[in-house]
């Protein structure tokens, strides 16, 4: 019984990462360090979900504007402002 309980934390404690990995979010590795690190803490924990179920501007521009050209012009011109 115990064994059981255990592992259902485990799984619920990995949520965030899980969300993150399985969207490919962009910022995977630093949601997975988060969830890690303060996971925890519920407010970590919550942060992390949220986090990973953001969406990046890059895949909503994507989703927004299936151009090609559209979407290297604008992967260009970020390229150059960072």
């Amino acid at each position: 019984m115990i064994e059981l309980l255990f592992s259902v934390l485990f799984l619920l404690y990995f949520i965030p990462t899980s969300v993150a990995c399985g969207l490919a979010h962009h910022k995977a590795a630093s949601i997975i360090i988060l969830n890690l690190l303060l996971g925890w803490t519920l407010i970590g924990w919550v942060v992390a979900l949220v986090w990973a179920l953001t969406v990046s501007p890059v895949a909503f521009y994507l989703a927004q504007n299936r151009n090609a050209l559209v979407v290297d012009d604008y992967l260009r011109r970020r390229r150059w402002r960072a």
